[in-house]
Order: C-alpha cells, then structure tokens, then sequence
C-alpha cells in the first residue's frame, strides 16, 4: 500500500510539475510568414484584442489570448490556456507571454528568447517596440468556438 501510495505521489508532483512549468511553446508553431494571421481562426477559444498607444486611430498590434476549451473538449492547442501571443499590425506573431507573465520576442528564424518578467501591458509594449504611451486594448472578437 505505501509502495502505491510513494508511486501515485511521484506522478502527482511530476504532473504538477509539468503543468506549472514556464516554458513556452516551441517555436515550430510561429509559422511562415503567413503563419500569423490565421492564430485566432485556426484555434478555437482565443480572444482577439486590438492594441492601440494613447490617442492612436490604427492599432500598434493585436493579441491573441488562448483561453479555456468547454469540458468535454480536448485540448490539442501549441499554447497553455492564458499565453497571450503578440502580433504587429500586419498579424506577424512578435513573442508571447505566458500565463506567469514570462515574455519571449521571437527572432527572424522563429526561435524564441526570453525577455523576463512584467506586468502583462508592459510586455505587450516591450514586445511591439514601445517604450512610452499609455497602451489600450480592445476586444475585436468575442470568444467562440
């Protein structure tokens, strides 16, 4: 009984382990350069939210927030529910933050690279190359399947 109960304990910690780990997805998801545009239309359950800097008309950017599946419904998707990915005006993804707040800018060749820990408007700023203006975002789709 407590060789069972020692080996149930070691998946737990092991499980909890892996689902509280702050690596990001891999870069293989970022795609070509089309990749981007499709994010929140291929994955079912994201948010898209328009990215604008203080009195700005056009936005900077967008974000894509993966967000919980209904039960019932397997989770196949490249990000853990709450990794934000943000993407430049022309939807190419820039990084992602994940649900810790860790973020990662993707480089030309798509690998990713660690750029700390914020408070997610200031990565979102950091990640589309703002360093001053008040950032405001703005849901452009409701979440849906």
């Amino acid at each position: 009984m407590r060789r069972i109960l020692s080996l149930l304990l070691l998946a737990t910690t092991t499980l909890l382990t892996a689902c509280v780990s702050d690596d990001g997805p891999t870069a293989q998801f970022v795609g070509d350069a089309d990749g981007g545009m499709d994010v929140a239309r291929e994955h079912a359950y994201t948010i898209l939210t328009e990215v604008t800097f203080d009195g700005e008309t056009q936005p900077a950017g967008f974000t894509v927030e993966f967000a919980p599946l209904p039960l019932g419904i397997e989770d196949e998707r490249p990000y853990p529910v709450g990794t934000v990915l943000v993407q430049d005006s022309a939807l190419e993804n820039l990084g992602f933050i994940t649900p810790r707040g860790r973020a990662f800018a993707f480089d030309t060749d798509g690998n990713s690279h660690d750029r700390g820990f914020g408070k997610r408007a200031a990565q979102i700023a950091t990640l589309l190359g703002r360093t001053s203006g008040v950032l405001r975002l703005r849901r452009v789709s409701p979440l849906d399947g």
